[in-house]
């Protein structure tokens, strides 16, 4: 009778949790249930990542650590005998795959869910030794269409691809294993601005242009990637056009600025990437007056299993900044795609930024922004021949329109040059080496160097050496170094 007892003993716990379950379901039906969450895909990954480890982890406690499994082949050694070798069954591979395989089914126990007090995403075990979780007051279930197959998908897809890694932590006692897998080892809950920030460096390391920012170094500080480049003394575009020309540059600074990046997007395109964040933040200028092509991050492969893709499908994330430069149909998310040339599109934008002080649209919805984009509505340089002298400008958000505007005139060059960037579709826009061909860059060599051009700003050290003329202690130095350091911060 009592091994009878044992026998059907499994089978009783599996049918009281079976009904704790349903107990807690029909609990569900008694609440609200969150239908309106927005679960991001890379997120949810994480917690299952992490959720398997905590159910391999609880597993393996289970096994007795005094019980051990002889390993090794069938080899002779030289006194004829077999080679064996007892390890703990908690450290043999055999016996860790076997467990690998079954944790992922333990995932059917849980269900997503958000904590009342801060909204957060979790994986919520609905019984929890044998009993109903005790904070289940304390959550609401997600609804769920697929009735949370995809956790299950999920651990299997990790466990599948990752199997060695994690047989190798649990062998060798590793620390913090959930850390170690999930996040160093596998990235999988590397934060997105984590993998954003990886991908630009080691993309940024492989490029070698005159007119790309290079990375001399990087390395971890505590928490913090550092990375250490050449300075650029004038800081971006951007910077130049709120500190010193509200109301643009100069053509021939225009010229000189616009040449670069195009000569550094000719290279970029031909290596096989589109850049998707040309904006003057991203352009920064040297001290010897050379424009450099930064904020990579956002940067995508044309090139996917070896073939070049004749359009791209991947909307870029955390884009929202970066929208008004975007191209009409990188927008558009439509079948089409886009392509390098979309990039071309953002070099138009910027021209008109660099000559109007600030981008078009700037001010303006981004519902309205989309819509006029892809109506085929064109920004224009603001010179006498754009702006009518009794009109004010609606569309870049500005309330009026200075006289240096109104009576300084671009040439039809630069007015060509930025028409030909911003055609709404892409097979009409002119590729980045074709555009380095215009007539307008052979003005450029008769032209003033560019740090002249941009007078009356100075590069940071003849601004902090200007500053600190005069100083009588070291301590007012480095407040005013301070100070200037601080008002050049660049914007990615």
């Amino acid at each position: 009778m009592k091994s009878l007892t044992n026998l059907y003993k499994p089978y009783k716990m599996a049918y009281l949790s079976f009904i704790l379950f349903i107990f807690a379901f029909q609990h569900i039906n008694a609440q609200s249930l969150v239908t309106d969450v927005k679960i991001n895909a890379r997120e949810l990954r994480c917690l299952v990542c992490k959720k398997s480890v905590d159910e391999l982890t609880e597993e393996i406690k289970k096994i007795d650590p005094d019980k051990t499994v002889d390993v090794g082949g069938h080899r002779l050694d030289a006194d004829g005998n077999y080679r064996h070798k007892a390890v703990p069954q908690a450290k043999s591979e055999l016996h860790l795959s076997e467990i690998i395989e079954g944790v992922c089914n333990q995932m059917d126990n849980y269900v997503r869910a958000v904590w009342k007090a801060n909204g957060t995403l979790t994986l919520f075990s609905m019984v929890k030794d044998g009993k109903m979780n005790a904070d289940f007051d304390n959550v609401q279930i997600v609804q769920d269409d697929d009735l949370n197959k995809s956790l299950k998908y999920y651990c299997e897809s990790i466990m599948e691809e990752f199997e060695e890694n994690i047989i190798k932590l649990y062998q060798e006692d590793a620390a913090d294993i959930t850390t170690q897998f999930c996040i160093e080892q596998t990235k999988i809950c590397l934060p997105n601005e984590g993998i954003k920030q990886e991908l630009e460096i080691i993309l940024t390391r492989q490029l070698h242009h005159p007119n790309i920012i290079t990375y001399l170094t990087t390395f971890v500080s505590g928490p913090e990637v550092c990375v250490v480049s050449p300075l650029m003394a004038y800081g971006s575009c951007r910077d130049l056009l709120t500190r010193n020309f509200n109301e643009g540059l100069s053509e021939q600074a225009i010229i000189i600025i616009t040449r670069d990046i195009l000569d550094g997007l000719d290279y970029l395109h031909r290596k096989g990437y589109i850049h998707r964040a040309i904006r003057a933040s991203h352009i920064l200028v040297s001290a010897t007056g050379r424009a450099y092509i930064a904020g990579l991050r956002y940067a995508c492969p044309i090139v996917q299993h070896g073939r070049w893709q004749r359009s791209i499908h991947s909307f870029p994330a955390s884009t929202e900044r970066n929208l008004n430069w975007l191209s009409p149909e990188l927008l558009e998310q439509n079948l089409q795609g886009y392509n390098e040339k979309s990039d071309i599109y953002s070099v138009g934008i910027v021209i008109c930024e660099l000559a109007n002080g600030s981008e078009p649209f700037s001010g303006m919805l981004k519902t309205l922004m989309l819509t006029e984009k892809v109506r085929g509505w064109v920004p224009q340089l603001l010179d006498c021949t754009t702006v009518p002298r009794d009109e004010n400008i609606e569309r870049t958000g500005d309330c009026e329109v200075s006289n240096n505007v109104m009576n300084r005139r671009f040439s039809e060059y630069l007015h060509e040059l930025a028409g030909l960037c911003l055609h709404r579709e892409a097979y009409d826009r002119p590729t980045a080496g074709q555009l380095l061909t215009h007539p307008i860059f052979k003005t450029h060599k008769k032209t003033l160097p560019l740090p002249e051009l941009l007078k009356p700003a100075l590069p940071l050290s003849d601004r902090v050496a200007y500053d600190t003329d005069g100083m009588e202690d070291l301590e007012t130095l480095n407040q005013m170094s301070q100070l200037e350091l601080y008002s050049c911060e660049w914007d990615f």
